[in-house]
């Protein structure tokens, strides 16, 4: 009887190792599967982020590319078109390139005088806005040989009543300009133009820069000289004084000024003096004013660099977030197994679903459960406690909430809840006994892995030792019965 009883426990241990090692291989091809499933999954995803990525540099070579290829296309017709006038250059005689260049160069200065003219006249209106009011006249229209070269319109039909250097002239009186000029004067005049005319005049100065007839009348002005007006009636009591002095039989003689063409005269020179007197005051202004456009350049210049600097910081961080996003991705496509994961992990390392009724509970529970199969950390229990402990109560107070009718129905759902962990009379048990059993079903598995070999050598040991153990139990059980019946 003892060695039949020792045969069957030596049986049950074997049936038991042999169920072991079926469960173990069982578990080891489903973890195999999952993570064969995953692999290929993460290696799908990953070819096809290359595959575009690789797609988005193709197609941007080849855009580049056709970008070269049409830039060079158009540097070659330059060439081309340079070549062929360099050639038509070199055909032509040496005579018309010689034209051909004087009448570029006499294009581009006729071009440059102008436009130097234009910039020195707005130039001048801003240095002397006095001057803006009073419009000078141009001596365009040819006039007779009695007639002064300038217009014969007063000024006041051109000048406000209220303008300042009217009232200043009127101040300081006009009686004396309506005498007629002596013959004496008329006759010195000549003398004193003649002395005049030895230094350079305004005109010829101005001219030489690129400034216009009226321009160089306002700087006449500034420095004392005789305007064209006052040229003009210079030459005009000239041919008095000569009319004068001709004989009383000539047949043509020239009428003297009249009193009021002079005055009207007089009166503009005056108007142009006290204009050109007052102009300082409006050059100041003039000048405060750009003082106040540069300040406010300088300040739209700051912004503008500050603003281009904020930009170029923008773009440095979107720059580190997609360097930070590009090394998460790498990292995600080396995914850690469960085995490689170090001891002092916890459940709270994992990302768990949100909290959405049942479903998240049972997903919240086989997480727990898988944490718990592959014994990750030192208190790998306390997820799966936590967790069950959150069921047992929804389930007490549903069963509490429900009444006698729907106690069938709570503990039904409680049950579903559950899953594999246990069932309705599970849930009554009390917590602390559950998880003491755990801890000592799984410290005991824990000693029992950490003594017997591993799954190969154990597969090993069992294909060559099984068929010689088999036998020898049989023969045993055999001897031991007729040992027992010869009794």
């Amino acid at each position: 009887m003892a060695d039949l009883k020792q045969g069957s426990a030596s049986h049950q241990h074997e049936a038991a190792a042999v169920i072991q090692k079926h469960f173990r291989r069982y578990q080891a091809q489903k973890r195999y599967k999952q993570q064969q499933s995953a692999t290929s999954t993460i290696q799908q995803h990953a070819s096809r982020f290359l595959a575009r990525r690789q797609a988005a540099r193709d197609n941007e070579q080849e855009q580049r590319a056709a970008r070269f290829q049409a830039v060079m296309s158009r540097h070659h017709e330059r060439i081309q078109q340079l070549e062929l006038e360099k050639r038509a250059i070199k055909q032509l005689g040496a005579g018309e390139l010689e034209a051909w260049q004087a009448r570029r160069e006499a294009a581009a200065t006729t071009i440059q005088a102008h436009w130097r003219g234009s910039r020195q006249r707005q130039q001048l209106k801003l240095s002397h806005p006095a001057l803006a009011t009073l419009r000078p006249v141009a001596c365009s229209s040819p006039q007779p040989a009695d007639e002064p070269s300038c217009s014969t319109r007063p000024i006041s039909s051109k000048v406000p009543s209220n303008h300042p250097l009217l009232h200043s002239v009127t101040a300081a009186g006009v009686t004396g300009l309506h005498a007629e000029p002596s013959t004496a004067s008329v006759a010195a005049w000549p003398a004193h133009r003649a002395g005049l005319e030895q230094q350079p005049s305004s005109a010829s100065v101005c001219s030489g820069v690129g400034y216009s007839s009226r321009a160089a009348a306002m700087h006449g002005a500034l420095r004392g000289e005789a305007s064209s007006c006052l040229s003009a009636e210079a030459s005009r009591l000239s041919a008095v004084g000569a009319a004068a002095q001709q004989p009383a039989d000539a047949p043509r003689r020239t009428a003297a000024l009249p009193a009021a063409r002079r005055m009207v005269l007089e009166r503009q020179v005056q108007l142009r003096t006290d204009a050109f007197k007052a102009a300082p005051n409006a050059l100041a202004a003039a000048r405060a004013t750009q003082q106040e456009s540069d300040q406010r350049l300088v300040h739209l210049l700051e912004q503008h660099t500050a603003a281009a600097a904020e930009r170029l910081k923008a773009a440095q961080r979107r720059q580190k977030l997609l360097q930070d996003a590009e090394a998460l991705h790498s990292q995600l496509q080396q995914l850690p197994q469960l085995s490689q994961l170090p001891d002092n992990v916890t459940g709270a390392h994992f990302a768990l679903p949100g909290a959405c009724g049942a479903r998240a509970q049972r997903s919240r529970q086989a997480h727990a459960l898988a944490l718990a199969e592959a014994k990750v950390g030192s208190k790998w229990w306390l997820p799966l406690k936590a967790l069950n402990q959150q069921l047992r109560d929804a389930a007490a107070a549903a069963e509490q909430d429900a009444g006698s009718t729907s106690g069938s129905a709570s503990k039904a759902a409680a049950g579903a809840l559950w899953g594999a962990a246990g069932s309705t009379g599970l849930l009554q048990q009390d917590w602390q006994q559950q998880e003491l059993m755990w801890k000592d079903s799984w410290q005991r598995i824990r000693e029992e892995e950490q003594q017997r070999p591993g799954l190969q050598e154990l597969m090993q040991q069992d294909q060559a030792l099984r068929p010689h153990v088999v036998i020898e139990q049989e023969l045993s059980s055999e001897s031991s019965w007729h040992a027992a019946s010869m009794q």
